[in-house]
């Protein structure tokens, strides 16, 4: 193909007639529309190429959780396959997470919090309850906006209050917090906090489990940028994901 008909002539993989495949260009065939499997229509984090199975939906990506709300949440062809049911939703339910957290009336409540940027610091306040984004951490964040501890674990709370599928940021006195209580993180980001992505403060009796969470790009003037604290007794434990650039 000659150059004024080839969209791409240093591309051999490119040019009218061409395929469109997962290759990470636009427009393979050079008909002047970008492959819609590699565009991510609804800024969840995945493309189609990504093995996203709704573009049109953030609530379904491969990291997402299966929830019963009869969509194929985690991209696994099956739908609402062993699925939780959710107390209520954010923002639909309640306007806040803090406001869902604080509507939580029993232990084991499941807050299905809806894709988004949460500008919000939230507390558990004792309660042990799942606060769980439903599209993945990709699609979901809370910004703490560097007004203190993004979230904060401080109360009776036990390995029950789980946070999971969230992009934590913005915290200036840690991003998350755990003072002499418990708390459960998974498949979650920590990242560009203040003071400590994960601080563990007067752990006499903690119980801190982490699983498959990344601890990226913090930082601290006076104590470790990634996990730091003082920690008496209790229990950690950290499975899966990583610690870097702290």
């Amino acid at each position: 193909y000659l150059a004024c008909a080839d969209c791409d002539d240093d591309n051999d993989a490119v040019h009218p007639g061409a395929a469109e495949v997962c290759d990470g260009v636009l427009d393979n065939d050079c008909d002047g529309t970008d492959d819609s499997q590699e565009l991510d229509n609804d800024s969840d984090g995945y493309t189609g190429c990504d093995g996203d199975c709704d573009d049109t939906e953030a609530q379904v990506n491969p990291d997402g959780t299966e929830v019963c709300d009869t969509l194929d949440n985690d991209c696994n062809s099956v739908v609402d396959d062993s699925c939780l049911t959710c107390t209520r939703y954010v923002p639909t339910d309640a306007a806040t997470i803090q406001a869902a957290i604080d509507l939580s009336a029993a232990a084991g409540e499941v807050i299905c919090v809806e894709p988004g940027t949460y500008d919000e610091r939230i507390n558990y306040n004792s309660h042990d309850v799942l606060v769980l984004a439903v599209g993945g951490r990709a699609a979901t964040t809370i910004d703490g906006g560097r007004l203190g501890t993004v979230v904060t674990s401080a109360g009776t709370e036990t390995i029950a209050a789980i946070l999971e599928g969230f992009t934590v940021t913005g915290g200036s006195n840690a991003g998350i917090r755990v003072v002499d209580s418990s708390l459960t993180v998974r498949r979650s980001i920590i990242t560009g906090c203040e003071q400590s992505g994960l601080f563990l403060q007067t752990c006499a009796t903690c119980q801190v489990i982490l699983e498959d969470v990344d601890i990226l790009s913090n930082t601290s003037t006076s104590r470790g940028g990634g996990i730091s604290g003082d920690f008496v007794d209790g229990s950690f434990q950290m499975t899966g994901g990583t610690i870097a650039n702290n």
